[in-house]
């Protein structure tokens, strides 16, 4: 059974989406939930047609997009990054036949299948690869490596996992901070809409002065705004939002925000004034920000795609890939 929704309905059932999310394995739930697909979609892709279908086993969440080099794609709402997984299902073995059967049904309506965040060592990527190369071309595209910290013995057990220069220069910024009149504030996980979008106008004004709003990178570039500001809204409507502000003589000078599901933090953004470069206040929020997870009981926290700094930060963690059927 293939039902297909439309984006009102697929919203209407965004609970239980998510908990085919949680039930899915090997991919990554928080990039595959609905905070971040449906956010995603509205900023990025708002143009392409929804193809999102219920099925008897799960869900399938995709968009149609055209480019002259492939045609009519299809692929999930956030292909951005090639983070979210576009099939979420408990029952693998009955789920992949089913699926190619629906794609052989609206073959006229398609040119490629471009699947993103799927784990290639996973027995799903092996039955959906080998079954459906059966019928079409097969293509692999590029790897996405994730970093991970695993917060497991508290603070003290994240830390003995760093390096002894890191420990020693986190410590040193960390008791610095309120000596160089620094002051922390913890926003509270649910929020009001209107509450919501103070707080993030908040962030919005401390990245203007941050070396990413001088160079016009960051949330206040027009599509990412639109994505973090309604992720905000979501998290914040579920009490899921978690984010620190650092003040200065009553100045907002930096803050760190990121969403918690299922025991996982996603950070989301970071960003400071960049006249408090000297202070380290990067790392001081992070710091933080990771103090407070292990106070809750939050086993890990998800930093994103690879990037140097994080390798200090955390431990390898989930790798998916790309995959196109033509």
């Amino acid at each position: 059974m293939v039902e297909r929704l439309d984006l009102a309905g697929f919203e209407a059932l965004s609970d239980d989406f998510d908990q085919m999310v949680k039930k899915t394995a090997d991919i990554d739930h928080f990039c595959s939930s609905s905070d971040w697909i449906l956010p995603a979609y509205q900023a990025f892709h708002e143009t392409h047609d929804l193809f999102l279908y219920k099925l008897e086993h799960g869900y399938l969440p995709l968009a149609r997009g055209f480019q002259p080099a492939v045609g009519r794609y299809l692929a999930p709402l956030e292909a951005m990054w090639g983070l979210a997984s576009p099939i979420l299902t408990d029952n693998p073995k009955e789920t992949v036949p089913a699926l190619l059967d629906h794609f052989l049904t609206i073959q006229e309506e398609w040119d490629t299948l471009w699947f993103c965040g799927l784990n290639r060592d996973s027995r799903f990527f092996l039955d959906l690869t080998t079954q459906f190369s059966a019928v079409f071309n097969v293509g692999l595209g590029p790897e996405t490596l994730r970093h991970t910290a695993s917060l497991h013995g508290g603070w003290d057990g994240f830390m003995s996992r760093r390096s002894s220069k890191f420990r020693g220069n986190l410590r040193r910024l960390m008791r610095r901070f309120k000596g160089d009149g620094f002051e922390l504030e913890s926003i509270e996980p649910a929020l009001n809409s209107e509450d919501a979008d103070g707080l993030y106008e908040r962030f919005v004004a401390i990245e203007e002065r941050s070396w990413k709003g001088r160079e016009d990178t960051g949330i206040k570039e027009s599509s990412m705004n639109t994505f973090y500001r309604l992720m905000v809204q979501r998290l914040a409507k579920r009490g899921d939002l978690r984010a620190l502000i650092a003040t200065r003589d009553g100045e907002d000078v930096a803050f760190i925000f990121g969403g918690v599901r299922w025991g996982l933090f996603r950070g989301l953004q970071l960003s400071f004034d960049n006249r408090f470069r000297s202070a380290g206040l990067g790392n001081v929020m992070q710091g933080f920000m990771v103090e407070s997870l292990c106070a809750e009981g939050v086993r890990a926290y998800d930093l994103g795609t690879d990037l140097a700094y994080k390798r200090r930060w955390s431990e390898p963690g989930l790798q998916t890939d790309v995959i196109a059927f033509l």
